[in-house]
């Protein structure tokens, strides 16, 4: 398997292609450590839109986020754009996740074979305890809510047989309160088939404007990710593997396997990086059908408590141009019977008469007149 990988990788370097993924790996590089990134005393769980970073997807998740060179299904919006250029179904999904600490999160994602999709992800985080400077445990206070919300808008285009790119747009809010912000961001990404059995990829995250809380300036997460995915089909075996490079975090690992049961279990297990309140690990199961798929993971954080998400992904017929169903009704055609086919018709020709015998032909009148 390491030999195999190896000279894809050599086959890679002498290709023409391997220098848009090296501009892209530079240049994601490049942003990541150029953001500069305003920490405070607590650490770095202060940025702003730190729900960019959750996990959006069930499958995912129970990969322990490794999805980078995956990316074959709605999935793709918020793990790798290019990923859009090379869906075979159109479908939708929904998922909820409950949170630890009563923190609950609604996602809802569509995607196209045409390599277009769009996606609402919502996290609530509560209600918090309203005080004051003479009223510190907030007795006779009313609640006020958190939440955040974004809105992504992605397309994928296959650049060649083995390449495709992708980009996509997010609308960013987040309420404190009555205290709102909002931002834009984009998220670029690539793919590259090695061959039938191994790929990888790279997506730029969360690169956009600042956020703006009353007189501050905040900056978006950025990310910068590299991800490698291996099948064994024989094995019915999938393997990924991602690193993740930011400015405000260390780096962090996410690996994860899927395994394919009888075409209709998908059991599925992870490693996430990010998660330091427990052993990082993740499950996960699938079970799969024409008319629809139902995904379930499961994450624990230690005594924070325990993650568990529940999704619904429905396909939907949607061809493109090339392909859609004529909507005219097509005239009846005789049917041709193989005597037909073989034998042509052949027209009588009407007879030519010459005109004398026409003449001798018609009848004399009778003389009735008496001599």
């Amino acid at each position: 398997m390491k030999l195999v990988i190896i000279k894809n990788t050599l086959s890679f370097l002498k290709g023409k292609h391997s220098r848009v993924l090296l501009w892209i790996f530079c240049a994601g590089i490049f942003c990541v450590l150029s953001a500069p990134i305003r920490l405070s005393a607590e650490g770095a769980g202060t940025t702003p839109f730190g729900f960019l970073r959750l996990d959006t997807g069930i499958r995912p998740a129970g990969m322990g986020g490794a999805f980078t060179a995956v990316a074959d299904d709605f999935n793709a919006l918020y793990y790798n754009p290019a990923g859009l250029a090379v869906i075979k179904r159109s479908e939708v999904n929904f998922m909820h996740t409950f949170w630890l600490q009563k923190i609950n999160q609604r996602y809802f994602a569509f995607v196209s074979n045409t390599g277009f999709g769009g996606s609402i992800n919502i996290v609530d985080w509560g209600t918090i305890q309203r005080t004051t400077i003479s009223n510190r445990n907030g007795y006779g206070l009313s609640e006020y809510l958190l939440q955040d919300m974004a809105v992504t808008l992605g397309s994928g285009k296959q650049l060649n047989d083995k390449l495709s790119a992708g980009l996509s747009v997010k609308y960013i809010n987040e309420r404190i309160d009555f205290v709102k912000t909002q931002a834009i961001a984009i998220d670029i990404g690539c793919l590259y088939k090695f061959n039938e059995v191994f790929q990888s990829g790279a997506v730029l995250q969360n690169l956009g404007t600042r956020a703006k809380f009353y007189s501050t300036q905040e900056e978006l997460p950025l990310n910068f990710k590299l991800g490698a995915a291996y099948t064994l089909p024989e094995q019915n075996l999938l393997f990924a593997f991602d690193t993740t490079f930011s400015k405000d975090v260390p780096l962090i690992i996410n690996m994860g396997a899927e395994y394919t049961l009888l075409h209709i279990l998908k059991l599925r297990l992870g490693f996430n990086g990010r998660n330091q309140a427990d052993s990082g690990l993740s499950a996960g199961f699938g079970i799969n059908s024409a008319y629809g798929n139902v995904d379930c993971s499961f994450s624990p954080y230690g005594y924070l408590g325990n993650t568990y998400r529940l999704s619904l992904t429905m396909p939907f017929k949607y061809n493109k141009s090339k392909d859609l169903v004529q909507t005219t009704v097509p005239e009846a055609k005789e049917e041709k019977t193989p005597e037909t086919q073989t034998q042509p018709q052949i027209q009588a020709v009407p007879e030519v008469v010459p005109a004398e015998e026409k003449l001798e032909s018609l009848p004399m009148p009778e003389n009735n007149i008496a001599p």
